[in-house]
């Protein structure tokens, strides 16, 4: 068995040429590994900016409950958060599986939203 190595499997016979398939698998190029680093960075920017927003709740509570709303408990304020929160992490295990197979409709949905939420923001003022 210099450079082919038989096996029996099932009652047949099956040969293998070890020395043709380590010069095919010679001419594969290597994967793209920019593309994957481009990923990565994306995701690790996302889940900065979740955690950094859910982190930070405890600035905007106090705010809430000394400018906005004086008189309203602290435990109705917190409601917010928790809501916050609840849905972000929530709704992305739901709806992140989309994205595998309609990726283009929640491109599109996801932007209207965040444009729907920023100009419902700037009515306010």
């Amino acid at each position: 068995m210099d450079q082919t190595e038989q096996r029996v499997e099932t009652g047949s016979v099956v040969s293998i040429n070890i020395e043709k398939e380590t010069q095919q698998n010679a001419n594969v190029p290597p994967p793209d590994v920019g593309y994957a680093w481009v990923i990565f960075t994306a995701g690790a920017l996302a889940i900065f900016t979740v955690f950094g927003s859910f982190n930070a709740f405890g600035l905007f509570q106090a705010y809430y409950l000394n400018i906005m709303f004086p008189t309203t408990s602290a435990q109705s304020i917190s409601w917010i958060g928790t809501l916050t929160t609840t849905l972000t992490l929530g709704l992305g295990a739901i709806y992140g599986p989309l994205d595998w197979f309609w990726q283009v409709s929640a491109i599109k949905y996801g932007n209207l939203h965040y444009l729907k939420a920023y100009y419902s923001v700037l009515e306010t003022r």
